[in-house]
């Protein structure tokens, strides 16, 4: 009896030990456990701020970089459009309706015709310039317009030279009274051939700078509603 007590007290007392040691060494899991997790957390967190740092410094960069584009953008727009108003300035003087001249004004009239269809050739030799320097700057469909209108415009500017100017030296012209008549056809064709891409190429670039504004949305839908308005 008394080894079977033996027994069984040794046998208890085993049981005691050895769930003892399982309660410790899941104790130690349990900690390293949560010491690795939380060595873990901490990685993960300086990674992400370091991540968030990153991802500010780009977007900073990519805000700092659109803006410049948008500038650049709007430099363009703005010195096309420059150069059109001064063409259009001239265009009107041309074209604006005049009162009979007299045969003593013929000369002075003449005259003044000569130097604004040079003007008009000119303008339109630094507006194909600009156009073609900046071309990089604005919307594809955007710049087909406004190509197909400057050469348009381009067109025109010599024609009218060719059709009232071109070969003719007014000190020496004998008959003036002609060569006025063929000036004042010249003057009304080209109104006629002018009016619609004045008002397209106008209409392209005012389209351009209200994208560019975020006031419209980028479509050539959107672009060919412009024209002809």
């Amino acid at each position: 009896m008394d080894w079977l007590n033996l027994i069984l007290t040794a046998a208890g007392g085993a049981t005691i030990a050895l769930g003892a040691a399982g309660w410790l060494l899941r104790t130690q899991i349990e900690h390293r456990l949560s010491g690795a997790l939380e060595t873990h957390k901490a990685q993960l967190a300086q990674k992400s701020d370091v991540l968030k740092t990153e991802m500010s410094i780009y977007a900073h960069e990519q805000n700092v970089g659109l803006s410049r584009i948008d500038a650049q953008r709007s430099d363009a727009i703005l010195a096309i459009w420059g150069v059109l108003c001064k063409w259009d300035d001239v265009f009107v003087n041309i074209t604006a309706p005049n009162k009979s001249i007299d045969f003593q004004n013929v000369p002075w009239a003449l005259d003044k015709y000569r130097e604004w269809a040079k003007s008009l050739m000119r303008i339109s030799d630094t507006l194909s310039v600009e156009v073609r320097n900046r071309a990089i700057l604005v919307d594809q469909a955007t710049y087909e317009v406004i190509v197909r209108c400057g050469k348009a415009i381009a067109d025109v500017s010599t024609g009218f030279w060719a059709a009232s100017f071109e070969g003719v030296n007014l000190s020496e012209e004998s008959d003036l009274p002609t060569l006025f008549a063929k000036v004042q056809r010249a003057r009304h064709d080209l109104h006629s051939a002018t009016a619609t891409n004045i008002k397209d190429f106008r209409n392209a670039l005012v389209y351009e700078f209200r994208v560019l504004m975020r006031t419209e949305k980028l479509t050539s839908t959107s672009l060919q509603a412009t024209l002809h308005d």
